[in-house]
């Protein structure tokens, strides 16, 4: 976002050499003060001590309000740029935060298909527990074990290898 600024320097206020045609805020106005006050001398509303009276409070006020208004031109860019700085602020902590989530998404989905994968791999080191009991059963002893319905530490061999399916 891009605000408009106005460039305000002290030198707008009063220039170096202060002329009735040079530029700045304090010649404007006493620009157009001099004419106001001119036109009531020439017209005998304003005479004697009075016309240096209202003159020198003229030149007071032009000064104070072309410094006032210079400052508040600077003010308005300060406040600007603050307020662009705390709009990037805010949309960077939005972006962080939604970051954030992103990786603790991820966590989540890793701890589920971990948990997941300690259950598989539980199912199938218990279906090789069985099936090796059944071979050693089935090698080593009188009887031969071939069917599948044979009991190995409580189950069948059928229901060992079965339960180690990959399902849920």
């Amino acid at each position: 976002m891009s605000t408009n600024v106005i460039d305000a320097k002290f030198t707008d206020v009063l220039t170096n050499t202060p002329n009735v045609n040079d530029s700045g805020y304090f010649v404007e106005l006493m620009t157009s003060i001099k004419a106001h006050i001119a036109e009531e001398h020439s017209s005998g509303r304003i005479t004697g001590t009075d016309y240096a009276t209202v003159y020198l409070g003229s030149l007071q006020f032009a000064l104070q309000e072309a410094t006032k208004f210079a400052l508040s031109l600077e003010m308005q860019n300060q406040q600007a740029e603050l307020t662009e700085a705390q709009q990037r602020l805010t949309e960077a902590k939005i972006i962080s935060e939604g970051k954030q989530q992103a990786v603790i998404d991820n966590q989540a989905a890793l701890y589920e298909a971990q948990a997941l994968a300690f259950k598989y791999r539980h199912k199938k080191d218990l279906a090789k527990l069985h099936l090796d009991a059944w071979t050693i059963i089935s090698t080593g002893s009188d009887v031969y074990a071939t069917d599948a319905n044979t009991q190995v530490f409580g189950n069948t061999i059928a229901d060992a290898v079965a339960d180690a399916n990959w399902t849920q």
